[in-house]
């Protein structure tokens, strides 16, 4: 199976895509649209590495957490489509890798340290200081 993306790679790290890219997924019968242009960290996976629409959908799938019809798609879900996309390549080692480094810290370790986050800086927080009115 060969796959040609447009894309380019800005010097920032980040890369653009050059295309509009649409997957359904037969798993949630839903569809993802990356709109030409967007711009992605590649945080979820190497784009240099294998050329795969699959990092590009669960880039967006990832930043607005929604399908294309706007119902909310989980971290589960975003990992699974994931997967999907590399076992229809025949990237069937790496589609098992990718589910579980990506669901880890999307589905686990980021919603702890978020809440975590937000404990301690609610111990830490100063009080807020009344004006005292003097008689």
């Amino acid at each position: 199976m060969t796959i040609r993306l447009n894309f380019v790679m800005k010097s920032n790290g980040h890369y653009i895509l050059g295309e509009e890219l649409r997957n359904f997924s037969l798993r949630y019968l839903k569809e993802t649209i990356v709109e030409k242009g967007f711009d992605s960290d590649g945080a979820s996976g190497p784009a240099e590495d294998i050329v795969s629409e699959a990092w590009w959908i669960h880039d967006k799938l990832c930043r607005t957490k929604k399908w294309a019809d706007g119902t909310p798609c989980s971290a589960w879900q975003r990992s699974m489509v994931l997967h999907d996309i590399l076992w229809q390549e025949g990237r069937y080692v790496r589609s098992m890798r990718w589910f579980v480094a990506t669901f880890m810290w999307d589905g686990i370790i980021r919603p702890v340290k978020e809440e975590l986050t937000r404990i301690i800086n609610d111990i830490t927080r100063k009080p807020p200081r009344f004006p005292v009115k003097l008689a």
